[in-house]
């Protein structure tokens, strides 16, 4: 059983128990049994409402003061110079951004539909990059960059459950998410040293 099915099954139970009381008989399920339900739930089920918020702040909610660009456009973060030394940091504070020498963007991906094809260029052998991709239980499900695909250009789709399409011409390689919406993270080294 997959981490969705493990999620559904467990907010299934609960639902079960929480709203048609009757329909279950006591002696089905012991209190620890309960328990370890709800635990279950609770563990599956807050990374996605936590992802979910971020994502509805950051993509949905145009009116906030958190949106930063809609479904499956590219963001790059605004960076000012922190002190004369010249060190770099964001004026984005929604997230933890511990990495002063990374230039950092950010995607909200809606794979529903179709999928997203991310598009590489070549970047410089000694320049560090990578691209982080998130599904909704905050699992990283695939890296992009120096790492794991090297610094060569590359064409990536991104491609959600339901996805049934043939390979592209020209795409490198299909990665799967197991959710509908994915997040990407991209940071790429500010200076060569």
């Amino acid at each position: 059983m997959n981490r969705s099915q493990r999620l559904i099954a467990s907010v299934a139970v609960i639902a079960l128990l929480v709203f048609f009381p009757g329909q279950v008989a006591a002696q089905e399920l012991t209190p620890p049994e309960v328990l370890a339900i709800a635990r279950e739930a609770y563990g599956y089920g807050l990374p996605i409402v936590k992802n979910y918020q971020t994502m509805y702040a950051d993509a949905i909610d145009q009116t906030g003061d958190q949106h930063k660009a809609p479904f499956n456009v590219l963001r790059h973060e605004d960076y000012v110079l922190e002190n004369e030394d010249g060190v770099i940091a964001p004026v984005e504070n929604s997230a933890v951004t511990p990495n002063w020498d990374v230039l950092r963007s950010s995607l909200w991906m809606d794979l529903r539909a179709q999928p997203v094809v991310l598009d590489v260029p070549e970047i410089e052998a000694e320049r560090y990059y990578s691209i982080q991709l998130i599904d909704l239980f905050s699992f990283n499900f695939e890296y992009i960059g120096s790492r794991t695909t090297g610094n060569g250009a590359g064409r990536y789709l991104i491609a959600g459950p339901d996805w049934k399409g043939e390979t592209p011409v020209g795409v490198d390689k299909i990665i799967r998410c197991e959710t509908q919406f994915a997040f990407a993270i991209y940071r790429t080294q500010a200076a060569t040293l």
